[in-house]
């Protein structure tokens, strides 16, 4: 198993309900690849450094949550494509750690 930190950016307009549903599925998606999630943060609604247009809006803040990860090494590319697609995840970034 490898260490991962996942950061997603989330619509700040999310009512509460829709953002636990929404890191639910993330966290499903992570147990259902055999990974786990050891650490999940949320930093809560900040300013973005440059505005992001999806699904029609244009965003300037944005909700932000890092999970800290340990999975297998083929899941990254999987967990990717999911979060691209997800029409309330503006943007998202994987990284190894070290």
């Amino acid at each position: 198993m490898r260490k991962y930190e996942l950061a997603v950016v989330l619509d700040p307009d999310l009512e509460t309900k829709e953002k636990d549903k929404i890191l639910e599925e993330i966290k499903k998606g992570i147990e259902k690849a055999e990974g786990k999630v050891v650490k999940l943060d949320e930093w809560g609604v900040k300013k973005l450094a440059y505005s992001i247009k999806k699904s029609g809006k244009k965003f300037t803040k944005a909700l932000y949550f890092l999970f800290n990860l340990e999975m297998p090494a083929g899941f990254p590319a999987e967990i990717g494509t999911k979060l691209r697609l997800h029409e309330r995840v503006l943007r998202y970034l994987l990284v190894k750690e070290e």
